[in-house]
């Protein structure tokens, strides 16, 4: 009755805006679908993810950001660390919808391929009232829009190991209606050859059970009916991967895993005014994961979301904007930990306040989130942002906020261990940027600090027969965030740019709640104090020569930094070559790339090891069967 109620508030606020549609109200021609969240949070920076060769969202992030991706192989479990932060501190949103999971708060990036994504960028900054709880570190922010286009797309990509992918894609547009249809297929036996530091020869072996594939559709439609936008989005995904054991383990289970998605979405825009409008949306997700093992029995796990959102934009006068949102989402899950099924229900309200002054040299931004959950009211998350053109040339962000994220249904319901007790993580944080930007030069200085509060592990018992989740520590991260991109055109035809992105964080326990002492003051697990990479292009004509290295400094596998837990840091460096083969309605790109060139040995992971050099050949084709670009 209670989810019943809180439906109907939601609703009540689209039907109450749109009862303004006064009779004085100018007709407007039909709109494309654009996406309401969109604009990154005033004070705050957004890079965007060129994909390159990429294949995977880990690939891009990875060779593209500063950002540290903890993957255990190429194609097996991979997250991102932010700031320092655990990987359940980032959430990632799809067309605004979070897409953490309920059960762990991860989301996996070699699950997602870049072929189903249309842009994708990096939210770095504190915006947590914008982007919802879980957003103590940042977001990784996908996105899907359909354009004015009539074409078939085909990417054929063809790796080292065996591995294969091909992508189709065949869109269409009439003066209302536009759709889409995309199909993926990845598959590949990723058996590379590793140097075993576990025997004394160091011999050169080959890693085994790490097969993947993986299949996946996606459908889009969007159509106008004159002041009313309609967006629909679903996606099915299915991924099967073996699952190697670590380095130095004799392991003959057999581990292999499952992974099942499907989502729905749908968006409705109605265009109130032309200083007002108002989206509404409908998501759906249905996940689940089969684990199996030669050792044990199988263990299954499943969990829905119904996610429900409304959200008012209006201009109040020219220099004030406002904007209230609502959203309710339902949450249930079934593992083997709790067996009978666990749900939750979050309410949420959001408003916030934007002003600029005449020039538009100016803005400051004040939002304010107020989150119910199990009967309960999570306190205020305020966040205020202020933006300041210096000059032509010169800009100055600044941002502020507070943020939390809930415990999973894992930290609270799996038995044993579960902890129905657990406090929600409480964060504070706070940056300064200062951007510099001309016509060929951009280039941001950002220093942040994070603090969060009663931070969830497990840890084991004095018996260390089970783990339980613990409210165990207060973490600070503090560091230094560098981006620049330069590029230049000479004589007209050829053309350089150079990528450069460093990050410097420093992130250590400064209050341990379970008097775990040897913790205090040493880096967290898995965080390198440096990152960063330097991305180089040069273009001729059709022709395109790029390199790009990445730089993760050295990591360790224990609270303690013992030094058997050290992880070397590493130096990794990719190259490749691309031409365009364009006539006048099709383009089509043949690249050649190749990777870890100087066949370095590393790990990201303790005992994960990682391919040594390998070449990867990509061809894309676009055709357009009709060359009217209809409105």
């Amino acid at each position: 009755m209670k989810g019943l109620y809180i439906i109907c508030l939601l609703f009540c606020q689209g039907l109450i805006l749109e009862a303004q549609n006064l009779n004085d109200t100018l007709l407007l021609k039909g709109y494309d679908f654009k996406w309401t969240k969109s604009n990154h949070p005033t004070g705050t920076l957004s890079i965007s993810l060129p994909f390159g060769e990429s294949q995977t969202l880990s690939d891009a992030i990875g060779s593209q950001t500063s950002l540290f991706v903890k993957q255990y192989s190429p194609s097996n479990l991979a997250t991102v660390s932010m700031r320092g932060m655990g990987a359940q501190h980032t959430s990632m949103l799809w067309n605004g919808i979070n897409l953490q999971s309920c059960m762990n708060g991860l989301k996996d990036l070699n699950l997602i391929p870049l072929f189903f994504i249309d842009e994708a960028s990096i939210e770095t900054g504190a915006n947590s009232s914008l982007m919802g709880h879980g957003t103590i570190a940042g977001t990784v922010q996908l996105k899907n829009q359909l354009e004015n286009e009539k074409r078939i797309k085909l990417d054929i990509n063809r790796a080292s190991f065996n591995n294969q992918s091909i992508g189709f894609s065949i869109s269409g547009v009439n003066k209302y209606f536009k759709h889409r249809t995309r199909i993926v297929y990845r598959s590949g036996e990723n058996d590379f050859e590793f140097v075993n530091y576990f025997k004394r020869e160091l011999p050169i072996e080959r890693i085994q059970n790490n097969q993947l594939k993986q299949m996946g559709l996606m459908q889009e439609f969007s159509w106008v009916i004159k002041k009313h936008s309609f967006y629909f989005n679903t996606w099915l995904m299915q991924t099967s991967r073996n699952l190697p054991s670590p380095t130095g383990v004799v392991n003959n289970s057999n581990e292999y895993q499952e992974d099942f998605n499907y989502k729905m979405y749908l968006q409705h825009q109605f265009k109130i005014s032309a200083k007002s409008k108002l989206s509404q949306k409908l998501c759906y997700i249905d996940e689940f994961l089969n684990y199996y093992n030669n050792a044990l029995l199988p263990s299954h796990s499943r969990s829905k979301s119904a996610i429900l959102e409304s959200e008012w934009n209006t201009q109040l006068n020219p220099n004030l904007e406002f904007t209230s949102n609502a959203n309710f989402t339902h949450q249930l899950a079934f593992s083997d930990g709790y067996r009978m099924g666990v749900t939750r229900n979050v309410f949420t309200l959001f408003q916030r306040l934007d002003w600029y002054n005449n020039s538009r040299r100016n803005k400051l931004s004040f939002s304010v989130r107020e989150l119910f959950y199990d009967n309960r009211i999570a306190p205020l998350s305020p966040e205020l942002g202020l933006e300041k053109k210096l000059s032509k040339k010169w800009m100055l962000k600044s941002n502020a906020a507070l943020s939390f994220r809930l415990p999973t249904f894992n930290d609270l319901y799996w038995q044993p261990g579960g902890n129905g007790d657990l406090k929600p993580e409480k964060g504070r944080k706070a940056e300064v940027t200062a951007l510099y930007n001309t016509r060929h030069w951009e280039f941001s200085v950002t220093a942040f600090k994070h603090v969060v509060e009663n931070w969830i592990m497990w840890l084991p018992t004095q018996s260390a027969a089970i783990w339980i989740a613990q409210n165990a520590k207060q973490v600070k991260s503090n560091g230094l965030e560098f981006n620049q991109t330069l590029h230049k055109a000479f004589f007209q035809k050829h053309h350089f740019r150079v990528i450069t992105r460093y990050q410097f964080v420093k992130t250590i326990n400064t209050e341990t709640y379970q008097n775990q002492l040897v913790q205090l003051g040493k880096q967290l697990i898995y965080t390198p104090n440096h990152t960063g990479v330097l991305n180089l292009d040069y273009r001729y004509k059709s022709f395109n020569v790029f390199a790009e290295s990445q730089y993760i400094g050295v990591r360790y596998s224990q609270s303690d930094q013992h030094i058997n837990s050290k992880l070397d840091d590493y130096l990794l460096f990719n190259s490749g070559v691309s031409i365009r083969l364009n006539t006048k309605r099709h383009q089509g790109t043949l690249v050649f790339a190749v990777k870890n060139i100087f066949n370095r040995t590393y790990q990201v992971m303790e005992n994960r090891p990682m391919p040594l050099r390998n070449y990867q050949l990509t061809l894309k084709i676009n055709i357009n069967y009709d060359s009217k670009n209809q409105r």
